[in-house]
């Protein structure tokens, strides 16, 4: 028995007053006799405000375990708010048995004040917490947790002098109260955020921070541009407007997924809370985002089985959690914006980092285009792989083997891998496997580990059949630029800008400004447009009605072009009934400018002429040179001339027709009269 009220004597006759009325209320609960007190007998449904809060506080401590921290929260507020205040004040302190039991209940309320503070803090709620933070340390002045917190939260929410001015008021009240100044932890963690390096110590009662990035690439190359404009984005004022999200975006093989983890560890000091990494599958194999959500929330320390059935209810939590905190997320090969868009934190001070395949858009996405390296950079990469030595010997090769490769990152470490596998080997064995017309180049291009070949069947594979079908007629589009007319008259479709975006969208083509005809134009990178012509070769009747559409387009653009413009006598091509292979909008275009659209086409025209004679359509092919022969005099430029008939006369020989390659040599034999600095070489194409 413990006697609660002070002097027994002195207040016995207000004891037994109290005693009898709750007898009243309680009846036998207060058994009568005896000389030593009284007592209340408690039944097994009797509640205690003591047992409710331990039971309170033990329920926190299992939520918080399985990563509920709103319920843990949640269940600390309940139980503090059964305390007075201030707590036990009415309990007479000369007691020394109550004095003690007070100072024991005490502690625990301290204790369970100080994990509140603390799942507040892991929360972000810095806006509501500094405040409370502000009131305990006038409470507590020489609590150093107390004053470890209010730094940390003032400084995740960008106020890191604030948060330095607190140390000073905790040193001078340590000081004071000890003679001593704050401890080890509390000077470290003013030094961090003196020199903003601060990143918090985990709690290893509870998952540990994730800090989920793959490694940073060892001999990353390049892209100085682009991890400038990441960084950018995804710092300073942007973070306390919301949660700014950069897509990169590009063909397979680019090095977006690398751009993305280098980027992401240049930016880890900026998310103290850690740095979350999930692959979402892309358009072949996407794992949907439920199961990424699972993932996420499994490495914010949620357990399975508290884990909400439905993606959106999953998607919830995860906003749930990251709520105000500091965090990166790095979303890899994403096949979708919705995906996407399920997995983004819903309050200011995360940033996310999306690579995708397709262009993505929507409200608060930034796109940044990768595209390959420039061939510097290519030969930085190679060189940071294989050593200096080998391309300082062989400077011509390395330059062939890198132009194989395009700019592609993952083309530039296969064959790295391919060297440094066979150190044996010449810079110039390799460029011959490579280009060699009997091994296909995406063939050459493979490693055990790696394969930009299959990374291309994928992209190409999620494509509608119509896009499908474009992708394929690129084959005979390229290599140069084209326009949205070009296609659409190889495919024999009235208009392809609606095929285009899909191709764009999925980063099989890219952007290449506007021609001196003020149309948009694309390019296809060199390793696309041969898997262009594996698939086109598929297809034996559509690639041989595409040929002819092509061929014929061409000679279509080169007559009215040719039509319009003056000749000299010996040069003049009489007009052609040759009508309906283009859209009649680019007809009319080029109508009304005709030397604007040829000089936009040229590189078409004698790409058209080669095509015509690899495909043996000799008529076509001379009357396509016939009327670019015009042309280039109207320029002054004979050796492309000469070089658009040696292509005839050697498609003329091929093909065994004597009267066309006669007609090619004599051609040849004018125009080379005609060059004075070079009489000799009038014969070279026979």
């Amino acid at each position: 028995m413990i006697t609660a009220w002070g002097d027994a004597y002195e207040r016995a006759n207000s004891l037994r007053s109290q005693m009898s009325q709750l007898r009243r209320a309680l009846g036998d609960r207060i058994p009568t006799g005896g000389t030593q007190g009284y007592r209340i007998d408690l039944h097994a449904g009797d509640i205690v405000d003591v047992q409710t809060f331990r039971h309170l506080v033990r329920d926190s401590d299992d939520r918080a375990r399985h990563g509920d921290l709103h319920g843990a929260v949640e269940r600390l507020e309940r139980g503090l708010a059964l305390w007075g205040t201030p707590a036990l004040a009415d309990l007479d302190p000369r007691t020394t048995t109550l004095q003690a039991l007070r100072e024991e209940l005490l502690h625990e309320q301290w204790t369970a004040s100080r994990q509140l503070f603390q799942l507040r803090l892991e929360l972000g709620d810095y806006s509501r917490l500094i405040p409370d933070l502000r009131r305990a340390v006038l409470t507590h002045p020489t609590s150093e947790t107390l004053y470890e917190f209010l730094m940390t939260a003032l400084y995740r929410m960008g106020e890191r002098v604030e948060a330095l001015r607190v140390y000073e008021t905790a040193t001078q009240h340590v000081l004071e109260a000890t003679g001593n100044e704050p401890g080890v932890r509390l000077r470290q963690l003013q030094k961090e955020i003196a020199n903003d390096t601060f990143v918090p110590h985990p709690d290893r009662s509870r998952p540990p921070l994730p800090a989920q990035l793959p490694p940073d690439v060892f001999d990353f190359t390049g892209r100085r541009a682009e991890v400038a404009q990441i960084l950018e984005h995804l710092s300073g004022e942007a973070l306390t407007r919301g949660v700014p999200i950069i897509v990169l975006s590009g063909p397979p093989g680019v090095g977006k997924s690398a751009l993305a983890v280098h980027a992401g560890h240049r930016l880890r000091h900026k998310f103290p809370d850690g740095q979350l990494y999930a692959h979402l599958g892309g358009v072949a194999l996407p794992r949907g985002a439920g199961t990424v959500l699972a993932d996420l929330l499994a490495a914010l320390g949620v357990d399975a089985r508290s884990l909400p059935a439905s993606s959106d209810q999953r998607s919830a939590l995860l906003r749930s959690l990251l709520a105000g905190r500091r965090m990166l997320l790095v979303l890899d090969d994403a096949p979708s914006a919705e995906e996407v868009r399920l997995l983004v934190p819903g309050t200011p001070g995360c940033a996310v980092i999306v690579t995708s395949r397709s262009q993505m858009a929507g409200p608060g996405l930034r796109p940044l285009r990768v595209e390959p390296l420039p061939i510097e950079d290519s030969r930085l990469l190679l060189n940071a792989i294989i050593g200096p030595d080998r391309i300082t010997a062989e400077p011509t090769a390395a330059e062939e083997v890198l132009a194989v490769c395009g700019g592609f990152p993952v083309a530039v470490r296969i064959v790295a891998a391919r060297l440094a596998a066979q150190p044996h080997w010449s810079l110039a064995h390799l460029a011959q496997q490579l280009t060699t017309q009997a091994r296909s180049t995406l063939h050459a291009l493979a490693s055990h580990d790696m394969a930009l070949e299959a990374s291309i069947a994928d992209s190409y594979g999620t494509l509608p059949a119509p896009a499908q079908r474009a992708f394929r007629a690129l084959a005979l589009v390229g290599p140069t630029d084209f326009a949205s007319w070009h296609l659409a008259m190889v495919l024999g479709i009235p208009d392809a800008d609606e095929l285009l975006e899909i191709l764009l969208i999925h980063s099989l083509i890219s952007p290449a400004g506007v021609d001196a005809a003020g149309q948009p134009r694309y390019r296809q990178h060199a390793l696309l447009r041969e898997y262009s012509c594996v698939k086109l070769a598929e297809h034996a009747e559509e690639r041989s009605a595409a040929v002819y559409r092509t061929v014929m387009g061409w000679l279509e653009v080169a007559d009215i072009t040719s039509s319009s413009m003056r000749h000299e006598p010996d040069r003049h091509a009489s007009s052609l009934d040759v009508h309906g292979w283009l859209p009649d909008r680019t007809r009319a275009l080029i109508a009304s400018d005709s030397g604007r659209w040829y000089a936009a086409h040229q590189a078409n025209l004698v790409q058209a002429i080669r095509l015509a004679c690899e495909e043996r359509q000799d008529r076509v092919a001379v009357g396509l040179a016939q009327r670019v022969d015009s042309l280039l005099s109207q320029q002054h430029r004979p050796h492309e001339a000469l070089e658009v008939w040696r292509a005839v006369v050697h498609a003329a020989a091929v093909a065994g027709d004597e009267r066309l390659a006669a007609e090619a040599r004599q051609r040849i034999a004018i125009l080379t009269s005609r060059d004075q600095a070079a009489p000799d070489r009038a014969w070279q194409g026979s």
